[in-house]
């Protein structure tokens, strides 16, 4: 693997973020404050066998069209001060964009946009660490590349003594629902063990996780694991951090619209061509993603949890 500060796939960013602190003044402020890891792509040539898969357009252009988040840390985003696009996710797109031979047109912008984006023929693929939801499938295609597993954050002090899932019955966490329904996945277990409930705390709109923990709103925080060993790394006060494997796992991936199967293909065709050349072990080592790995990429990869609906896996 070559690891530089220029990519093979220059990227030409439409938006660039500086910072992205969790609230001004707070201690908490420089939680996102981003290591300074090297870009990566790999020491590879084209594959002329994959790049046949694309439309004629896409070859022609010689581009591959990018939307998607750009402050997800440590999966994408910008460390501040730079306009390097990094984290596992960008470092494997730059590998996808080296084995089809294509440049990187890079759009950052919400997940939501992302969606409409790919539909709208807008983007090729749609970046932001992607769940594989079955009600996600409706609308687009993942191109499932990483294992997805859940963990815990308590303060540093650990005070109520939880070191593993069943240990936060009885406290209090955040409010969730939605794609991952932690609080749910929490007191299904503990009604299961025939534990107390936990209780289920709605912050104040626009309050982190990691804030209502501290400020003592919460007991516990649900994170995933790369983000969860983020915080471990930058946050400016320590935090006691557990992986929860009973939550389960969920397929992780990029997205492309439903009906453009041969950019499905070609992207898929790609990331299997970067676990033969050993690029795709090289990142998970370089971004400490091992619980993560996922030894079969493939189309709609699957989920193993009882705690959310389990989506209808291509193979």
């Amino acid at each position: 693997m070559r690891r530089s500060s220029s990519p093979r796939a220059p990227l030409r960013a439409a938006a660039v973020c500086t910072t992205l602190a969790l609230t001004a003044g707070s201690a908490l402020a420089q939680s996102y404050e981003v290591l300074k890891y090297e870009l990566s792509t790999p020491d590879a040539e084209p594959s002329e066998e994959l790049r046949a898969l694309l439309p004629a357009e896409i070859r022609d252009r010689g581009t591959l069209l990018v939307g998607g988040r750009w402050d997800a840390p440590p999966y994408a985003f910008f460390p501040e001060g730079t306009k390097d696009w990094t984290g596992f996710e960008a470092d494997l797109v730059r590998g996808i964009a080296t084995v089809l031979g294509l440049d990187i047109v890079l759009e950052p912008i919400t997940n939501e946009q992302t969606v409409l984006g790919v539909n709208a023929n807008r983007y090729d693929i749609g970046v932001g660490f992607f769940a594989n939801l079955e009600a996600r499938q409706e609308t687009v295609t993942n191109i499932t590349y990483l294992r997805n597993i859940f963990g815990i954050i308590v303060p540093a002090e650990n005070p109520h003594g939880v070191e593993e899932v069943s240990d936060a019955c009885g406290l209090k966490t955040i409010q969730t629902g939605g794609n991952f329904d932690y609080a749910g996945a929490l007191n299904a277990i503990c009604e299961e063990k025939g534990l107390p409930l936990a209780e289920r705390v709605q912050v104040a709109e626009g309050v982190n996780g990691l804030l209502a923990l501290k400020s003592g709103q919460i007991d516990v925080y649900f994170q995933s694991y790369g983000q969860q060993k983020y915080f471990q790394e930058v946050v400016d006060e320590p935090i006691h951090a557990i992986v929860a494997p009973e939550i389960g796992w969920v397929g992780m991936g990029l997205i492309a619209k439903n009906d453009r199967t041969d950019v499905q293909d070609a992207v898929l065709g790609a990331v299997k061509h970067l676990h033969e050349i050993g690029y795709y072990d090289e990142l998970i080592e370089k971004w400490e993603f091992q619980p993560l790995y996922e030894a079969n990429p493939q189309i709609n990869g699957g989920q193993d949890s009882r705690w959310w609906a389990t989506p209808k896996a291509a193979q």
